[in-house]
């Protein structure tokens, strides 16, 4: 009889340091789920915060884009498009559409509209790209700029270019046949082939305006 009562001690000794151990770990798993819990709702308090944040960037990105391009294309164009910017979220990404619009029609860039219009909504994007990091003298190096572009349109683009450099203080170096955007240069570089009887050779010659 003595021998049942102690293993039966034993027993409920152990399972009272079994109850010790799980009273512990409940207690422990109980903080635990009050840090997360905590650290959830500082989460989301974090994530609607960062939300409102990207909304209002969104909103100042499309303004300043769509501002500086549009009016590129009316220093250009007698009748305009307008560059108009969303941001749009799609497979949990957002994602940027970029497209023109006149009369209140929307069309598609690369297949809507003339080259000479892609050419100076690309370069007027460049410049609002560059614009928005701050802090910066951009210089930029353009390869036959407006290529595109219908002759009588030329001399407004050019005229654009003089005015950007004026007022953003960005320097343009041009490679261009173009007269219309040379005849606008600060200085020149004429590079021409000259040929003699063994050799030909480039020769460049400083025009200063």
């Amino acid at each position: 009889m003595k021998s049942i009562i102690r293993e039966y001690e034993d027993w409920l000794i152990k399972e009272k340091a079994k109850q010790s151990q799980l009273e512990e770990l409940y207690e422990e798993t109980k903080e635990n789920f009050k840090i997360n819990r905590d650290s959830l709702r500082n989460y989301q308090k974090a994530s609607v915060i960062i939300k409102q944040i990207g909304i209002q960037t969104q909103q100042q990105l499309q303004f300043m884009i769509s501002e500086t391009t549009s009016l590129a294309l009316q220093s250009v164009f007698p009748n305009p498009y307008e560059l108009k910017v969303e941001f749009v979220e799609r497979r949990n990404q957002i994602e940027c559409d970029i497209y023109l619009a006149r009369d209140e029609k929307q069309y598609n860039p690369s297949e809507d509209v003339g080259g000479g219009v892609v050419d100076i909504s690309c370069f007027s994007l460049r410049i609002s790209c560059f614009s928005l990091q701050g802090g910066l003298t951009p210089s930029f190096i353009l390869d036959e700029p407006f290529k595109n572009l219908s002759k009588e349109y030329r001399k407004p683009a050019a005229e654009m270019l003089k005015e950007l450099s004026r007022k953003l203080n960005i320097q343009f170096i041009i490679v261009t046949h173009e007269p219309t955007i040379s005849e606008i240069a600060d200085k020149t570089f004429l590079c021409y082939l000259k040929k003699s009887r063994k050799h030909e050779y480039k020769v460049s010659q400083v025009i200063e305006q």
